[in-house]
């Protein structure tokens, strides 16, 4: 365990789903039963964890449980979802009762990611990753906002200056314009530029390939220096 990993407890699957249960907000049209019987790690891992108040970190935070639950806030300069840690593959479950400030953040392959307050990254924000959910009923910030073959659902306000992807209302979300997508406010073709990817493609390379190529690099970079 880290530093920041301070004030947890590693409950059994019915009393991580018994919280939850709890916050009906966050969990609305989520089969969460399924988080009881998806996971079948070797027996030195743990699958559930809760931590009780805040947690934060002045580099990485990356859990050594795929399904947890934060009652509190979250800060960090990289928030990592990824199962890696753990010891399991795919899926999994992240549930926080506040906001979550980070640098960079990054979900994992089927992972419910769901928080209660408001997301506000400073820098990537790297939702693209196959059979996921992120659920934000604040509002949500990027500086970078990279989930082109997805989306993900805000409930409040959202805001990207750079990126590829868009994000959508929560059920019962109050709209502005009837506007009900938000997309980066820079094209596609800048936000690869700001990156720094469109002008260095070699022949053949697919844009898409390399941008995704780009977030795996980074994040991985982010993690081994941390």
């Amino acid at each position: 365990m880290n530093d920041w990993n301070k004030n947890f407890t590693e409950p059994t699957a019915d009393e991580f789903l018994a919280e939850i249960r709890k916050r009906p907000d966050l969990i609305e049209r989520l089969a969460i039963d399924r988080l009881k019987s998806v996971f079948e790690t070797p027996e030195e891992y743990i699958d559930y964890l809760i931590y009780d108040g805040d947690i934060e970190s002045d580099g990485i935070i990356e859990f050594d449980a795929p399904n947890v639950i934060v009652k509190g806030n979250v800060k960090a300069k990289v928030l990592s979802l990824s199962n890696e840690k753990s010891g399991a593959d795919e899926g999994g479950s992240f549930f926080v009762y506040g906001d979550v400030d980070c640098d960079y953040f990054e979900n994992h392959f089927g992972k419910m990611t769901v928080i209660a307050g408001s997301l506000k990254v400073n820098k990537i924000l790297n939702a693209e990753f196959d059979d996921s959910c992120l659920r934000v009923l604040k509002d949500v910030t990027a500086e970078y906002f990279h989930c082109p073959s997805t989306w993900i659902n805000v409930k409040g306000k959202a805001k990207f200056n750079y990126g590829d992807g868009y994000s959508l209302p929560l059920t019962g979300a109050l709209y502005e314009d009837t506007k009900k997508s938000v997309e980066p406010e820079h094209s596609t073709k800048e936000s690869h530029k700001f990156l720094g990817i469109g002008e260095n493609l070699k022949k053949g390379e697919d844009i898409d390939d390399a941008v995704n190529d780009f977030m795996y690099y980074k994040f991985e970079a982010l993690k081994n220096n941390a």
